[in-house]
């Protein structure tokens, strides 16, 4: 796990690094004490052809992707009951299902 701007990253494949596709960023969280105060912005403002993210379908982080521009472009069921062997809560919701958005740059 590394500690960057106060973000912490773990799992992270294609990650900020020019002209790549991120893939597939898992478990991508802020310290609670930094959100809401721009880092995810800041991080999301690289040079990039396109970006792919991937989040548990709650309310907060849909409506963060799509005001940075992101849209929707797919979803995989049961993505997070199948792959973890604990259950996944984010905002008080189970998260079952991952939810992609893209976004062309």
């Amino acid at each position: 796990m590394k500690e960057l701007n106060k973000v912490v990253m773990k799992n992270t494949t294609h990650f900020l690094s020019e002209d790549a596709v991120w893939e597939s960023v898992s478990e991508f969280v802020s310290v609670v004490a930094c959100r809401r105060a721009g880092v995810h912005d800041r991080l999301l403002l690289g040079t990039y052809r396109q970006m792919i993210v991937g989040t548990g379908d709650v309310p907060g982080a849909v409506n963060f992707y799509t005001n940075c521009g992101f849209e929707y472009s797919h979803r995989v069921e049961n993505f997070f009951t199948d792959n973890y062997d604990h259950q996944m809560v984010e905002d008080g919701v189970l998260l079952k299902e991952m939810i992609y958005f893209k976004q062309k740059i």
